[in-house]
């Protein structure tokens, strides 16, 4: 009798002894799920504030666009491009899309050359590094909507989108 209650001692003992490591694995898992839901919602807060800011300094609200001029997107090709410093062994291809005032749509159509001949020179000098990951391509989209807008007389282009972006 006194081996029967050892066996029975020594099964509790072994599965009580698995309870607190499944525990922890649970807590750990709720742990990782919650954080990452955190972060997701600061990600996605951070770019709406950004979204925010930009259109304040417009002199616009959320919501409010003029009735005269809705968003329009305008198609400005598809590029192939030599990148710098790879001697002709990796080529951006990639196609652009702008957003403007359906008032400037015109300006885009008539100065398409010169918006295709700016993007080509610049970024003819980036590199294979220069486009790597996500930052890459944002700095790449922020600078040619910078340059762009540069050539506008009159009107603003919005936004910038890659539509396709293939470095090979």
């Amino acid at each position: 009798m006194p081996d029967d209650i050892n066996a029975e001692l020594e099964a509790v003992e072994a599965k009580s002894s698995k309870l607190p490591i499944i525990i922890g694995a649970v807590v750990l898992l709720l742990l990782g799920l919650g954080g990452g839901a955190f972060i997701a919602m600061q990600m996605s807060d951070s770019g709406s504030a950004a979204g925010e800011e930009e259109k304040a300094e417009d002199g616009k609200a959320e919501g409010e666009e003029s009735a005269a001029n809705p968003p329009a997107l305008f198609n400005l090709g598809l590029f192939t491009i030599n990148l710098r410093g790879t001697g002709g062994g990796r080529v951006l291809r990639m196609e652009v899309q702008v957003q403007a005032d359906a008032g400037v749509v015109e300006t885009l159509e008539e100065r398409k050359p010169e918006f295709r001949h700016s993007i080509i020179t610049m970024v003819s000098d980036y590199s294979y590094n220069d486009l790597e990951g996500r930052d890459g391509k944002v700095r790449l989209a922020d600078e040619l909507l910078a340059r762009l807008n540069r050539h506008m007389e009159t009107g603003r282009i919005n936004r910038l989108y890659f539509v396709q972006f293939v470095i090979q």
